[in-house]
């Protein structure tokens, strides 16, 4: 998601940087607000009773937030104010803040599995190596998003291809 700000605004929507400050605004935000989420609902429970419905909107919203960046491509949503003014650039200010609240929702409890499920002289390095994996698969999913670049596919048909594998992921 984060590799295809730039190039969804600079190409979908013919936006500046402020634009690109603004979607990452809203991730963080989300992000934030579905680990607070998490905390609240699970209560100091560790459990992953959550993971699979923020799995699912996951798919849900990066597939509409790539949808509506391709209905916004004519609006000329090229500032910050005009992507606020827009009904469009509401929306997709809507999905990209559950997206990333769902992704808050999914991670916490995953990271809180694995500190729990860890024998206290092993944690640090399973935590580390979990953070490996991610890192590798981040750069791998970068690989991908250079991929679809070099072939040209538009960064909003990149999301929705990331939202049919996320949902491949939660079903399986």
């Amino acid at each position: 998601l984060l590799s295809e700000f730039p190039a969804l605004a600079r190409d979908a929507l013919g936006a500046d940087g402020h634009v690109v400050t603004l979607l990452l605004t809203m991730f963080a935000v989300g992000a934030g607000v579905g680990s607070i989420l998490c905390a609240s609902l699970l209560r100091g429970e560790v459990s992953a009773r959550y993971v699979p419905f923020a799995a699912f909107g996951i798919t849900l919203f990066t597939w509409d937030f790539g949808a509506s960046a391709l209905a916004a491509g004519g609006l000329h949503l090229t500032t910050v104010g005009a992507v606020l003014l827009s009904p469009t650039g509401w929306r997709m200010l809507a999905d990209l803040l559950l997206l990333a609240m769902c992704g808050g929702l999914y991670s916490v409890p995953l990271y809180a599995i694995v500190q729990e499920h860890s024998a206290p002289s092993r944690r640090a390095r399973m935590i580390a190596a979990n953070n490996i994996v991610n890192a590798a698969l981040m750069v791998a999913g970068a690989g991908v998003v250079a991929g679809f670049a070099a072939i040209g596919l538009a960064a909003p048909r990149a999301l929705q291809i990331a939202a049919i594998a996320n949902l491949v992921v939660a079903v399986w």
